[in-house]
């Protein structure tokens, strides 16, 4: 959608007037779709509608009404298939978790190397995932922490899940393992992080990542949000330097 069409359809729906479809209704009368190909193809138009309508208004401006008018279906329609908008949210995550990870999955056992090699080409599918599909990537992100304890669960399921492939990729070698205590504590001070969230953004940023096999809610959740700050190259050479065997 170009910035013009993106205004007037903010424009629209700010003064109540309809949204232009992004999707080609089914032509009225006969056709040669049967009853379930139409229930799938107006649920996956709904599921683009979704991502589309948040984002542009984030969750809490999102209306049915929106989401209808964008997949160019009936509210009956609708309703035949969610119970409101929180349920299509949901959905819509769902479909978009399950997409990634799949594609995650596909470019590690389709890459020919060890296990870094493997590991690298599935972080590059996860960032061109990202970066080409920066939309969904908002709504399983940022938009789903303000829908509330169900969409908290699949962000947490959707973090277990992509720790034990991980986990799984290091049984395979046997270089991880605890790192000197003082000099971690004093980056992980300097960050506001814990020595754990450092420990996992040096992996990162040499591309030897290692994240532990932790089972609760709270530390796999910890254990993921290592993406908002960078090690300095004179942090990254205070860890190099400790001795490599107890790493």
């Amino acid at each position: 959608m170009s910035r013009t069409e993106s205004m007037q359809t903010q424009h629209g729906a700010a003064r109540g007037t309809p949204l232009a479809p992004i999707y080609e209704r089914l032509p009225h009368g006969p056709h040669r779709l049967g009853a379930d190909e139409v229930v799938r193809n107006q649920r996956n138009r709904m599921y683009g509608a979704m991502i589309e309508a948040i984002a542009t208004n984030g969750y809490e401006r999102t209306s049915v009404k929106q989401v209808v008018s964008l997949a160019g279906v009936s509210r009956r329609s609708f309703y035949e298939q969610f119970a409101n908008k929180q349920e299509c949210f949901l959905a819509t995550y769902d479909v978009i978790a399950r997409r990634g990870a799949w594609r995650v999955s596909a470019a590690y056992v389709a890459a020919d190397g060890d296990v870094n090699v493997r590991l690298q080409a599935a972080f590059d599918e996860l960032g061109h995932a990202i970066s080409t599909n920066w939309k969904s990537a908002s709504l399983v992100m940022l938009e789903a922490p303000k829908v509330g304890a169900p969409a908290l669960l699949r962000l947490r399921r959707a973090s277990a899940t992509f720790e034990q492939m991980l986990g799984s990729c290091f049984e395979q070698t046997t270089e991880a393992g605890p790192l000197p205590g003082p000099v971690i504590r004093g980056i992980a001070h300097s960050h506001s992080k814990t020595p754990g969230q450092v420990v996992i953004r040096w992996h990162l940023q040499i591309g030897n990542v290692v994240i532990p096999k932790s089972v609760t809610p709270a530390r796999i959740d910890e254990n993921f949000n290592v993406f908002d700050f960078e090690l300095s190259a004179a942090e990254i050479e205070a860890i190099d330097a400790l001795d490599a065997g107890e790493r």
